[in-house]
C-alpha cells in the first residue's frame, strides 16, 4: 500500500513531459496520481484513480469531498484574508478524482498531502467493472 505523503514529498510539475511521466510510474507501482500542477492565478492539488483502475468509495469520496471544503474555508478565511472569494476556488472530488484551485503552492502541497491520507489508503478503493456502467 502507497504511504500517505508529507507535504515534501507531493511532486509539483511545472511541465507537461514531468507529469506525464510520474503518471506512468504511478500506474506501473499501482498508486494514485496525486500532484500539484501549475494553473492560471496558482497551483491545483489533484488526484486521480485512473492509474490503478480502481475506484475511490462513495464514503471516502465524500471525505475527500470535506476534506477540499475544510480547505476552501482555512484558505479563503485565514490564509488570503478573504483575497479570493469562495466562489473563485474551483473543486471537486469524486470516486474517480479531485483537485481545487488555485492555491498558492505551499497551500496545494499541503491539501495533496492530506488528500493522499484518503486516496492512498487501500481499504477506500473498490475495483471498476467497466459491465456496471450499463445497469
Amino acid at each position: 500500500m502507497p504511504q500517505p505523503l508529507t507535504k515534501d514529498e507531493v511532486k509539483i510539475f511545472e511541465e507537461k513531459e514531468e507529469k506525464n511521466e510520474y503518471w506512468t510510474e504511478c500506474e506501473s507501482e499501482e498508486k494514485p496520481f496525486i500532484a500539484v500542477v501549475p494553473v492560471d492565478q496558482g497551483y491545483m492539488a489533484k488526484y486521480d484513480m485512473y492509474t490503478i483502475g480502481s475506484d475511490l468509495s462513495n464514503v471516502a469520496a465524500d471525505e475527500a469531498r470535506n476534506l477540499i471544503e475544510e480547505w476552501v474555508e482555512i484558505y479563503v478565511e485565514e490564509i488570503t484574508d478573504d483575497q479570493f472569494k469562495r466562489e473563485e476556488i474551483t473543486r471537486h472530488a469524486g470516486t474517480t478524482s479531485g483537485a481545487i484551485w488555485p492555491l498558492d503552492k505551499p497551500e496545494a502541497r499541503e491539501v495533496a498531502a492530506d488528500l493522499s491520507e484518503i486516496v492512498y489508503d487501500e481499504s477506500n478503493w473498490e475495483s471498476i467493472d467497466p459491465r456496471d456502467a450499463w445497469e
